[in-house]
């Protein structure tokens, strides 16, 4: 009883936090933890599990949990849907994940919805829904080719995902309206105070096609989306100053 309490006073001090549904070891929940957790994300956890959730928390620290069936409305309110900006359901289960989908969607219309499958045929019916999907055997199968092929390409950025001592990520960040870069050039991002920072990418908030490598003199507009390489918490110094 105190644990779950714990719990909700917890969860009740969230906002525009993420929700992660299902953390089984053998699944793909397990690995979206891991990373949510490595790099400091804010989330909630809804697990039918108590004692793996514990386990976890014991390796892990007290994160928020809900314990019960994620498809169930009652545990995804209790897990602060309503004010949640991204839910993610990895339950081993296709039917299950999309029942998650259409219930977050009628709690929370504007909520943005990822979905891991492994029957094409539900493909459709999640993205109908607004859901982002991920097919993890596809992805698996794609990892192994690439494997083959850029075998030096992989090997980094797996060095990159699993370094503790220097946690690197890419990331993109939108430029707000209120972002002192709005107007300057891209070489005038602050890069003495971001030493590992490394602009790749540009899109325009008018346009999708992604500008790889942007030029150093290319000035920068409200709403542009940055593609970054830098450390966590260059990263998160980075978003608090300019989205």
């Amino acid at each position: 009883v105190f644990w779950r309490r714990r719990m909700e006073t917890q969860i009740s001090k969230l906002n525009g936090h993420i929700i992660l549904c299902g953390v089984k070891r053998v699944g793909v929940g397990y690995y979206v933890f891991k990373e949510l957790q490595m790099t400091g994300a804010s989330f909630v956890l809804i697990d039918s599990d108590l004692k793996l959730i514990k386990s976890l928390q014991s390796q892990f620290g007290n994160f928020p949990s809900v314990v019960g069936d994620a498809s169930h409305a009652d545990y995804l309110l209790n897990a602060g849907v309503k004010k949640a900006k991204v839910v993610i359901s990895a339950l081993d289960d296709d039917k299950d994940n999309l029942c998650v989908v259409v219930t977050c969607k009628q709690l929370n219309p504007g909520i943005k919805l990822f979905s891991s499958c492994s029957d094409s045929e539900f493909v459709s019916k999640l993205e109908l829904l607004g859901a982002e999907v991920v097919m993890p055997n596809s992805i698996g199968g794609l990892r192994i080719a690439s494997q083959i092929v850029r075998p030096r390409v992989v090997r980094y950025l797996d060095v990159m995902m699993r370094d503790k001592d220097c946690v690197v990520r890419i990331e993109d960040i939108t430029l707000s309206k209120n972002s002192s870069l709005v107007g300057k050039q891209v070489s005038d991002i602050n890069f003495p105070d971001f030493t590992q920072l490394l602009i790749l990418a540009l899109i325009r908030h008018d346009n999708p096609v992604t500008i790889y490598n942007p030029k150093r003199s290319m000035i920068l507009e409200a709403l542009d989306t940055i593609v970054l390489q830098a450390d966590v918490e260059s990263i998160e110094r980075f978003r608090q100053h300019h989205e």
